[in-house]
């Protein structure tokens, strides 16, 4: 475990990524309800743009920072048995990790073609 983000600078990126998380979603539910993408071409081409990329692989990466320091803070709340503490902190960023590749893959596949 990671002295990083400990204490208040945990709690400094968990306010300060909810409440990006916050404005972007707000923002994509109204871009979408204003003027949704007919087809998926269009969707793609809009995901493609690079300034919305950027946005979306920094929502992307605050998500990812958000769910860790999050569940990160519960099992060490609520997980009493170090080892299993231990296993469940691994086993979640192992998780998150695979998303943040699988989620970089598709961007980087939609920036391409």
């Amino acid at each position: 475990m990671t002295r990083r983000f400990q204490g208040l600078n945990a709690w400094i990126l968990q306010r300060a990524s909810a409440v990006y998380l916050a404005i972007f979603f707000v923002y994509l539910v109204f871009y979408f309800t204003l003027s949704p993408p007919a087809n998926f071409g269009e969707w793609r081409s809009w995901v493609a743009d690079p300034i919305n990329s950027i946005f979306i692989i920094i929502f992307m990466a605050l998500l990812i920072g958000h769910i860790w320091v999050g569940l990160r803070d519960v099992f060490m709340d609520y997980v009493s048995s170090l080892s299993l503490r231990a296993l469940l902190l691994f086993t979640l960023a192992i998780g998150l990790l695979g998303i943040g590749i699988w989620f970089a893959r598709i961007i980087i596949l939609v920036m391409i073609k």
